[in-house]
């Protein structure tokens, strides 16, 4: 699956470095901007959590939102998509 991360271009280092992130952290994950970032909580793809008027994201959410982007429901069908 790490693999398969790499290839559409999750920093798969940083994301297992922690377990929670702020809103710069994922976006280098995910290898976007603040603005489509946002798109994604639009879409209910991923939810921030607040604290302090900051957002945090979770790693288990961030693979979620990478999980319904490639509509995805478990972790067979990475193997199954390549």
């Amino acid at each position: 699956m790490e693999e398969t991360l790499n290839t559409i271009g999750i920093q798969t280092k940083l994301l297992h470095s922690k377990s929670v992130f702020n809103r710069e952290e994922t976006q280098e994950i995910f290898g976007c901007t603040h603005r489509t970032l946002k798109s994604f909580e639009n879409k209910k793809w991923i939810s921030p959590k607040k604290f302090k008027n900051r957002n945090y994201y979770t790693a288990d959410d961030i693979l979620r939102c990478i999980e319904s982007q490639f509509n995805l429901s478990n972790n067979n069908s990475w193997q199954k998509m390549w």
